[in-house]
This record gives structure tokens, C-alpha cells and sequence, in this order.
């Protein structure tokens, strides 16, 4: 029996629809539709030449599928109006197959013609290939195929509403499927209908800045539109062009991810023809060529050149972009200041045979006997198919891996920016496979070798430490070779192949050096201080002044703060201070350094250390006393060492972390001795043992100078502190008192390109270092602590003490002193402290004794310690720098390297409560791992934002591979007694040490069996509507044949478990800040039912055993379902998240 005639038996088949029921007007079109409707050889040609002629139209007008976002918008309409014509004409499910097929068969033969990765045939046994498929027939198939199913179904329902004979009405099913389809294509339309925007680049009053640029613009650059993302500071700042990689990348996401270089240049990126935006201007093919490409550039240059009245600009590339740069250069060099190349390519042919010969060498050492053959089988590049590049490219960082790779720099990460719409990252993709395989067969006969040996213009290359030989090689042949009327060439030690993405900030330094060296137009000021040597002397107030109105500006705009105030004392006097920004954004009220009252954040700690030191000094505290003794409330003598003084003000006591310290309202404050009586941290480990920064610790030292000195501790520290010392602008009371509130700046958080101002938050003890005050009365007391002989507020005996080491983790790393912490920097040893309100403001503080001088910073806006450290290491690296001094390896055996390896755990840490499950995002409290590399070397994660390279100088320390000495120094392990490593410590990181963990308590371990558990329940969910699907279509098929009840509690276990996950991600920061409510209580009750819904389910099936019907498949997977459950109750007990532990 034909097709055809099946469809005709079908339509006339089934129940009788739509007879009289009295007299109706006739709707529009009726007699045209009853016509189709009467004879259904009609109305199958009819529906059949419909979806030709659409299919004909979409391969003329789009042959590569939907492009832009209104193409993509009105391919989706097109597609449901298609559909929703063949349900109704055809009145039948059988319109769901006739309507895709007839468009996918008529709409592949039209395009026959047109060439690229994305629409040739169908490869999915390759990575590449499967890309391919993926953004190419697979994306045009979401965009028309999905709408017009969804059509048809409507399309049905619509001709049975209006009495077509023998069209059936959906049923639940069909109508769950029609609405899940149309949330599911609303949602489609909503997301591509989502414009491209770039992100005002704004002033420190939260408003675009005067004078800057940030736009995304579409230029006519031969013939096509082409699309730029101009960004910068200033308009009048030299512009320069970016030139992406590929041939057919997109790079606007990577030059989003930092903003060093818009704050010195106007920074456009150019997505080039067939590239990401750009992607339309593929076609025709046969104009892509490389001269093309090379007009086009210039073409861009010369459009910069007339908008921004410059007579040149800088021309940067990457890879290829470095290639076309060149070529560029070398064509037109009048047109540019200078050319920079990182990632510099020479000769692609050569490449490639190095990168095959690099991957067959590896995929014989490895084993790889598949990858071996085929590339023994393809034989050297060049190749004619661009698929058959993917074995000999795409295991770079395979054979080439280096501790520092970041993923998340790369395609496709970089897409996911706000300056690409859905489909610009579709086109991302695309441009990648389609505008590659044009443009790269075209360079395999460059080599600048021979082709570019002069250059007219400077020339600075770039490479990575890291860069593969392939390219690194041969770029240094033609670097040497190179003829430029300067050249200088610069290695960056974290990179690969993209050190401008890989290292943005030391790219910005270099391109600064470039603008200084090359734009005689606007020379960028110099500070005042050149001289490396670390002498006070050299800090006068020009080039303090310098320094601080450099950096804190960019800070800000780079930071997204508000505002900002610093000041720096030095020898007894206060050498600087000034405010950045805006303390109001509202109200455009700027920074008073004098007036402007910060928070101080835990830097406030130490006027608590201070406060304890002048009570010892009276003889009415005893450092080594128990701290019961000052109490009235007892602290647990969970070991025979008692807690003292000393070991709260070295952060030693052996405390759990403690949450719940803020209150967003006044009322929800508690008197301190009730909350530190009601919310008593675990005592972990015996005092003396480990360092853990312990904000409950500082309370309770507080709490005693208030009982001791007989007064509330905000009035002590006013009598005794501020009062001395002059501090006019400074106050412990919350909220502020109005005299001092009405100069108290506002807090923000940055997001969706707005300063947001944050509500005031109280701290519910704030002897745990919740203070204000303006950075001059700070200045005030630094030079109380830095003065030579006694002090209004302590003797100089009593300061000497408390500045010398009290606690350290072992001798060789740094400690504590008396509640300052220890840091060396630079050969500096320096005491310091720093705050943090997550999402509010930070400060920091650090003194060097030595020299007497002290710098005080403090931001309102987002909180982190990140704008602190890096104004630390940024006065250093100025004042006192001081070169590497790259380590001398030790021979360590292999026993002795695995010793080290493994994960750390941090003993700032929750161990009793909910919130020990924060160890598993990371951060603040993320693990330390510690893994060997073949070179001998070894990589930490969790030390640093990146991975960190080291290598171990005695069996027991590790040293920065680039010998830095202003990060984190060394890494010491600790042994116990029989010799088995059990703890690491960051030699400048005392507020914390790390404890080793069995691998079962790692996180990618932990991570992965939570993971694991919530996939079952995913699949046990989405199983559910398959099972009941299957059985309402094909009632004989009794699919899944399974216990009825057993399965549906185990199908609410399954869902509670994963309700729970969600519930608990959108409540467990509140709860941990502000203290746990009922809604918490009510989410952690979740995973006891879902237990118990699975222990029901587990009895019901065994009591039901011998009169189930139980297929060995349906059994293993309820099995293992029910084991899921089980595993997560485990895994939750584990996390302290299944019960209340609170």
C-alpha cells in the first residue's frame, strides 16, 4: 500500500465531528476550507505545495537557516502558521510527518549549492562535525521545525472545533503537548528577541562618563554590514583595533572580560566579515578571500581614522587576527601607530605539520591507538576537508597542558556576554566551522619568513611561556629576522596562545608601554617616582599623590565602587588622604576624606585588640587566664587546654566558623551575652593547634572588655580610644548617631550597569568589628601604633608586645601578632587587617614598623577583599619592589611528591551546622588541591583565582615557579608522627591553615555524588510522563510494567529531592547571614519526607512482591532510584543538611 493511500485510509477513519447543530454564519474562507476538506487528495497536494514553496522561499532567502534575530523571530511565526495551515487542512496527526519531512526534503535540495561545515552533510562522529550539526540543521529545526508541530496540533484542534469530518479533538496528551511547545517556543522568542547591549562605561556618580564611549555599531565595510563594539574612557584617547583569531572568531565576549585597556585606549573590536555578528557577510563565498579581508581591514581603519580625527591607530591581532595584522601593516603602514601580535602566527602550513607531528608523538606515548591511525591514515596537513584538521588541532592542550589554561576564557565561555544576542552566538559557532573552512585552505602559502621580513611601523610581539612550539618557534625565527623601526617582544609567564586574554592586566601594562613609546600625541603622565630603591625617602608627597590618584581612580571604574578614601601616614605625620568618587550617588555628594565616614568591616577588630591590650596594661585582664573567668556564661571544655586571650587574638581557640552575625533591622538585634551564649560555635580542634579566623572569637573578646570595664563596649571605645586620640568622626554605636549619620557614606552593590544602594546592616555584636569612622581618624590611630615611645592610648612597651609574633602555624610561615596578622611583602614584614561586608564595602589596613608607615583604604560598594589586596601589592611593586628569585628544585622521589598531593580543607569552616555545605561552592571556603605535573612541578587550585604553579625546594615546601614574592610566599605541609602529611599553610595567609582529607571527603568526589543522585531523580521524573505517553498511544505495549503505588511515591521522593536543591540554593545565604526563619526550617524538612516517601515506596514494593508485575529493566531502574534516594539522605547527613542542624 502506498504512503499516500495510508494517509487517505487515515483521514477517513475515525469518530463522526462537527454535524449540524443549527443554523451559524459561515466563518471567513469556509467554502475554500469544506472544499479541501471534501476531496483529501486536494488537501494533501495543497498542504504538500504550501510547504514547498515555504521551503523554496527559506532556501532562497535564508540558505543557511535564520541568521538575524528578526529572521530567527519571523522563521518561528512562519513555521507555526505553516504548521498550524497543514493541521487545519489536513485535520489529522499525520499533518505532524507531512508537513517537516515535505519542508526538510524540498528545502535541502534547494541549497544544494551552498558550501560550509554547517550545511554539507551530516558528520556526527567528530567533535567538529557534531558542532556543525548542531548550530546548523539542528538550530533550523528549533526554529521552524518545532513551531510548525506545534502549529499542526493547533491546526488540528481547530479543524475538529470547526466540524471537519473525521478530525479528532487532542486529549490530555495532545493538549499537554501543544502548551508545553508554545511555553517552550514563547520562551525561545523571548530569549532571541533579547537585544545586544554594552554596558555605559560610567563615572563614580553611577552615570555614563562624560566623554566616554561604549557602543555596538554596524559599519558598511565592502560591500556587507560588519559590526564593532567601541568602548573607552575617553574619546580622545588613542584608538585601537582588535583583529580576533580564527579565521571566523569572535572576541568581543574575551575583551569584555576586563577593562584595563579601555581606561587608556578607545578599544574596538571588529567582528569580521562571516565572523559571530558578522555572520551574513559570508556570502557569497567567493568574495571571501584574503585580500578581501585585508581591504576590509583597512577600510575599518580608515572609518576610525575619520570618526575619531586621528590620523593613525593601533592595530592589535591574535592568531590569525595577528596574520591579517601584518598583512595589513605591511600594505598600508602609514595608516597605524603600531602593530602588536600576540599569539603570533608565521606559517600556518608549518604549524600544522608541527601540531601533527606533536599529537601523533602524543597518541603514540599515550596509547591512543584510534587517534594514531587516523592520523597516520590522513597523513600530514594541509587537507581538503576542514573536519580532518579536528585530529591534528584539537589535542593542543592534550600534549601542551600548562597549570594555568582557563576554559572559561575560551570559546565558547566568551560568547555568553550581553554584547551577543541567542542568535550572535549561534552565528559565534557557525562563523568558526563556515568562514574557517574558506579562509584557511587560502594561508597555507604565508610564511612572513619570506613574505613580511620589514615592517615600516614598531612592531611588539607578545607570546605565551606556554605557547606551543609550533607557533612559538617560528614566530621567534621571524621576530629575529624581523626589520621594524623598533621592535620589543615580551613573554608572559601565565599564558598560552591568548596571553592578552590569559593575562589582561599585564597586556594593558604592556599596551601602556606601547602608547608611551609610540603616541607622541598625548603621552601618558608619568608618576613623579622612578627610583626602584625601598626608601622612605623616596615617598614624597608628589609621588604618594601620584600613585594613589592613578590608582584609585581605576579601581573604581574598574571595581564598579562608588567611592572610596585613603590615607597614608608615615614618620609621625599623616603624609596623604583624599576621597575618590561619590559617598551619595544619589545626591552627587564626592568622597570627604575628613569627613566621609566609612564602615571599618573586620578592620575594626583591632580597636578590640587595642581596647584588650590597655585592660592587661591596667592588670585587669590576664592574657593566660581561662576566659570562663571573665564570663557569665561557661564555654565547653571540650579539650583539657583552656581558652585564653591569646589564643582569640591569634585566632587560635580551635573554633567552628559562626554564622548569623548580621540583622537587616534594629529590632532583630540581641543583647550580646545572649547571642554569644545562644549561638556557641563548635570548639574543633585544641587551642594552639590551627589558625582559624574567627569572627565569634572577636566578640567574646569584646564582650570581656565590656563586663571588665564595667561599661557597654561602644562607650570604651569611646573613652578610651577615640576620645584620646582626638577621633571626632568615629562611632562603635548602631545605628550611627544623627550628628555622625548624616556624614556616613551610602553602601552599593554594582549590577545591571547600576550602583544599587544597599539598606544599613547591622552586625548583632559590634565588638566583632563593626565600627565608622573616616580614614583620617584611622590615620589617627595607625600613627598611635606606629609612634616611637608611649602613646595616649597604650606605653610603648605594651605596643611592642603587640606587635610582636604571638601564634604561627610553624616558624617558617607567617603568624599573628597580637590580633594584627602577619605578612611579609616584598622583604617587607608588615602588620595588617582587612574587611569585608559581602556586597557592601571592604577596608584595608597594613603598617610597616620599620618604616613607620601606614596605609588605610576603604570602599562602600560590593564588599570582597579584592580591591584591597591589589591596592597592597600595588604600593609595594611601586615603593618597594623587589625582584623574583626563581627557586632551586629538590630532587623529591616519587613517594614524596604523592605525599603532597590531594585536597586541603580549610579550617575556617562550618562543622556542625547547615552551613558546612558552603565548602562546596568554593570561595571564602573553598578546599585547596594540590596535584603533581609530569614536569615535576606541582599545581594548586584554590590559592589564588587560578591555578598556581610551585615546586618544591625540600620534600615539605613549595615555591612559586616564577619565584614571586609578593603572593602568597611558600607553601609548608605538615607531618604527624609517622611522617604522613596532614596540613598545608600559605606561608602569607595566617588566618587560616588547611587540613588534608581523604579522597571520599574531596569535593570533585562529594560533588559528584551529589550530582550522580540528582541525575537519577531527574531521569525517575522525566520517566514519569514517558511511561504515562507510551501507555495512552499504545495501550497494548504495557510499557514499564512496574508496582503502581511503589512507583508514584518514589516519583514524589524523586521530586521533593530536587525541589529541595532549589529551595535550599534560593535560602541558604539569608539564612547563614540573618539567622535561619521557618521558611528554612520548612525547606531542610524536604529531604526527611522525600526519605520517607522512598522508605514507603521500598516497603509497599516488598509487601506487594508476589502480585507485581516487575520487567528486570523497570526493576533496576526503580532500584536504583530508590538507592539514589538513599545515597542523597547519606550525602546530606554528611553536609549537616538532613535534619535541623542549625
Amino acid at each position: 500500500m502506498s504512503t499516500f493511500t495510508s494517509i487517505r485510509k487515515h483521514l477517513r477513519s475515525g469518530s463522526r465531528h462537527g454535524q449540524e447543530a443549527g443554523a451559524r454564519n459561515p466563518f471567513p474562507g469556509e467554502f475554500l476550507l469544506h472544499h479541501l476538506w471534501a476531496d483529501q487528495r486536494i488537501g494533501l497536494g495543497s498542504v504538500l505545495a504550501i510547504v514547498a514553496a515555504a521551503a523554496l522561499l527559506s532556501a532562497w532567502l535564508i540558505p543557511r537557516g535564520p541568521i538575524t534575530t528578526a529572521e530567527a523571530l519571523v522563521t518561528l511565526v512562519a513555521g507555526l502558521l505553516i504548521g498550524g495551515a497543514a493541521g487545519l487542512i489536513l485535520g489529522s496527526r499525520w499533518s505532524l510527518v507531512v508537513a517537516p519531512l515535505g519542508f526538510v526534503a524540498v528545502y535541502e535540495l534547494a541549497r544544494l549549492g551552498v558550501d560550509g561545515p554547517t550545511v554539507d552533510a551530516i558528520q556526527l562522529g567528530s567533535l567538529y562535525g557534531a558542532i556543525a550539526f548542531a548550530v546548523g540543521r539542528f538550530m533550523h529545526g528549533v526554529y521552524f521545525l518545532a513551531p510548525m508541530l506545534a502549529g499542526a496540533l493547533l491546526g488540528v484542534a481547530l479543524a475538529a472545533r470547526l466540524g471537519k469530518p473525521g478530525a479528532a479533538a487532542p486529549g490530555i496528551l495532545g493538549w499537554t503537548l501543544t502548551g508545553v511547545m508554545g511555553v517552550a517556543l514563547i520562551a525561545l522568542a523571548v530569549a532571541t528577541a533579547q537585544p545586544a547591549t554594552t554596558a555605559p562605561i560610567l563615572g563614580a556618580d553611577g552615570e555614563a562618563l562624560p566623554g566616554s564611549i561604549a557602543e555596538l555599531t554596524e559599519v558598511s565595510i565592502g560591500g556587507h554590514a560588519q559590526s564593532l563594539m567601541i568602548r573607552g574612557r575617553s574619546v580622545e584617547n588613542p584608538v585601537l583595533l582588535y583583529l580576533a583569531g580564527g579565521p571566523g572568531g569572535s572576541d568581543i565576549g574575551a575583551l569584555r572580560l576586563d577593562t584595563g585597556l579601555e581606561q587608556d585606549f578607545v578599544v574596538v573590536v571588529w567582528e569580521q566579515r562571516g565572523a559571530g555578528k558578522s555572520y551574513a557577510a559570508l556570502d557569497p563565498v567567493e568574495t571571501l578571500t584574503l585580500d578581501q579581508m585585508v581591504a576590509d581591514t583597512i577600510e575599518v581603519t580608515n572609518y576610525l581614522r575619520a570618526r575619531f580625527a586621528e590620523e593613525k591607530i593601533y592595530l592589535v591581532g591574535n592568531s590569525w587576527g595577528a596574520t591579517l595584522g601584518v598583512l595589513a601593516a605591511q600594505q598600508r603602514p602609514e595608516l597605524f601607530h603600531a602593530f602588536v601580535g600576540a599569539g603570533q602566527m608565521v606559517s600556518q602550513r608549518e604549524t600544522d605539520i608541527m601540531f601533527y607531528a606533536d599529537t601523533l608523538a602524543w597518541a603514540e606515548e599515550t596509547g591512543n591507538a584510534a587517534l594514531v591511525d587516523t592520523l597516520r591514515g590522513n597523513g600530514p596537513p594541509p587537507y581538503a576537508d576542514l573536519l580532518d584538521y579536528e585530529t591534528a588541532l584539537a589535542h593542543e592542550h592534550d600534549w601542551n597542558p600548562y597549570p594555568y589554561l582557563d576554559t572559561s576564557r575560551e570559546m565558547p565561555a566568551i560568547l555568553f556576554v550581553p554584547e551577543y544576542t541567542l542568535m550572535d552566538r549561534i552565528n559565534g559557532f557557525r562563523g568558526f566551522l563556515d568562514t574557517f573552512s574558506v579562509l584557511y585552505p587560502q594561508l597555507q602559502a604565508i610564511d612572513f619568513r619570506q613574505d613580511a621580513p620589514k615592517l615600516e611601523i614598531p612592531v611588539y610581539m607578545v607570546t605565551g611561556q606556554y605557547e606551543a612550539r609550533g607557533r612559538a618557534v617560528l614566530a621567534e625565527e621571524w621576530f629575529a629576522l624581523l626589520e621594524a623601526p623598533s621592535k620589543a617582544s615580551f613573554v608572559f609567564t601565565h599564558s598560552g596562545h591568548r596571553p592578552h586574554v590569559e593575562e589582561p592586566a599585564e597586556f594593558a601594562r604592556v599596551m601602556r608601554q606601547v602608547r608611551e613609546e609610540t603616541y607622541a600625541a598625548a603621552p601618558r603622565p608619568q608618576p613623579a617616582v622612578t627610583s626602584p630603591a625601598a626608601s622612605p625617602a623616596a615617598l614624597d608627597g608628589e609621588a604618594i599623590a601620584a600613585f594613589f590618584d592613578d590608582l584609585l581612580p581605576r579601581q573604581l571604574a574598574e571595581h564598579h565602587i562608588a567611592g572610596a578614601a585613603v590615607a597614608m601616614v608615615q614618620e609621625g605625620d599623616l603624609r596623604f588622604a583624599r576621597g575618590y568618587g561619590l559617598a551619595d550617588v544619589a545626591a552627587q555628594q564626592p568622597v570627604d576624606a575628613g569627613r566621609t565616614l566609612f564602615r571599618t568591616d573586620s578592620t575594626g577588630k583591632l580597636f578590640v585588640w587595642t581596647a584588650v591590650m590597655q585592660l592587661v596594661e591596667a592588670g585587669q585582664l590576664d592574657l593566660d587566664a581561662d576566659i570562663n573567668t571573665y564570663l557569665d556564661f561557661e564555654i565547653p571544655a571540650t579539650f583539657p587546654q583552656p581558652i585564653t586571650l591569646r589564643h582569640l587574638m591569634s585566632h587560635s581557640a580551635g573554633f567552628e566558623d559562626q554564622g548569623y552575625m548580621f540583622a537587616l533591622r534594629e529590632e532583630d538585634l540581641m543583647a550580646p551575652a545572649r547571642f554569644l551564649a545562644q549561638h556557641r560555635p563548635a570548639r574543633i580542634w585544641p587551642p594552639d593547634l590551627y589558625s582559624g579566623y574567627s569572627n565569634y572569637g572577636t566578640a567574646l573578646a569584646g564582650y570581656i572588655v565590656e563586663r571588665v570595664a564595667g561599661l557597654p563596649f561602644e562607650q570604651v571605645i569611646a573613652e578610651r580610644i577615640f576620645a584620646p586620640l582626638g577621633m571626632a568622626q568615629s562611632t562603635f554605636l548602631q545605628p550611627l548617631p544623627p550628628a555622625l549619620a548624616q556624614d556616613a557614606t551610602k553602601n552599593y552593590r554594582y549590577g545591571d550597569g547600576r550602583f544599587v544602594e544597599r539598606p544599613f546592616v547591622f552586625l548583632q555584636t559590634p565588638s566583632a568589628g563593626e565600627g565608622h569612622m573616616t580614614v583620617t581618624d584611622m590615620a589617627t590611630f595607625m600613627l598611635a601604633h606606629l609612634r616611637d615611645g608611649d602613646t595616649p592610648i597604650l606605653a610603648a612597651a605594651t605596643l611592642a608586645q603587640m606587635h610582636s609574633r604571638l601564634f604561627s602555624q610553624e616558624p617558617a610561615v607567617s603568624g599573628f601578632a597580637y590580633g594584627f596578622a602577619e605578612t611579609t611583602v616584598n622583604g617587607q614584614r608588615i602588620l595588617r587587617h582587612e574587611g569585608n561586608n559581602p556586597g557592601v564595602s571592604s577596608t584595608a589596613l597594613f603598617l610597616i614598623p620599620a618604616e613607620q608607615i601606614g596605609v588605610y583604604v576603604a570602599y562602600n560598594s560590593n564588599g570582597g577583599f579584592a580591591p584591597g589586596e591589589e591596592l597592597r601589592r600595588a604600593f609595594f611593586n611601586h615603593f618597594f619592589p623587589a625582584a623574583a628569585q626563581p627557586p632551586t628544585p629538590a630532587r623529591l622521589s616519587t613517594a614524596e611528591i604523592d605525599a603532597l598531593q590531594g585536597s586541603y580543607r580549610s579550617t575556617r569552616m562550618f562543622h556542625t551546622t547547615f552551613g558546612k555545605a558552603a565548602r562546596l561552592m568554593g570561595g571564602n571556603f573553598g578546599d585547596v588541591s594540590v596535584r603533581a605535573n609530569a614536569d615535576g612541578t606541582l599545581t594548586t587550585q584554590g590559592i589564588g583565582a587560578t591555578p598556581q604553579p610551585w615546586v618544591a625546594v625540600t620534600p615539605r615546601v613549595l615555591r612559586p615557579v616564577d619565584g614571586a614574592v609578593d603572593a602568597s610566599g611558600e607553601l609548608h605541609f605538615a607531618s604527624n608522627a609517622a611522617g604522613e602529611v596532614t596540613a598545608l599553610f600559605v606561608e602569607n595567609n595566617p588566618y587560616r591553615a588547611y587540613e588534608k582529607v581523604p579522597w571520599y571527603e574531596a569535593i570533585p568526589f562529594q560533588r559528584g555524588v551529589g550530582l550522580a543522585a540528582l541525575l537519577v531523580f531527574l531521569s525517575v521524573l522525566l520517566s514519569a510522563p514517558l511511561r504515562w505517553l507510551v501507555g495512552r498511544f499504545w495501550p497494548g505495549a504495557q510499557p514499564f510494567p512496574v508496582n503502581g503505588m511503589a512507583w508514584r511515591l518514589l516519583v514524589a521522593a524523586c521530586a521533593l529531592a530536587l525541589l529541595f536543591v532549589v529551595a535550599l540554593i534560593l535560602t541558604v545565604e539569608p539564612a547563614l547571614l540573618y539567622g535561619v526563619t521557618p521558611l528554612f526550617l520548612a525547606v531542610l524538612a524536604l529531604p526527611l519526607i522525600a526519605l520517607a516517601l522512598a522508605g514507603a515506596s521500598l516497603v509497599v514494593a516488598v509487601l506487594t512482591w508476589p502480585n507485581s508485575e516487575w520487567a528486570p529493566v523497570p526493576l533496576a531502574f526503580y532500584a536504583s532510584g530508590v538507592a539514589a534516594v538513599m545515597v542523597f539522605a547519606g550525602w546530606l547527613h554528611y553536609w549537616n543538611l538532613l535534619g535541623w542542624r542549625v
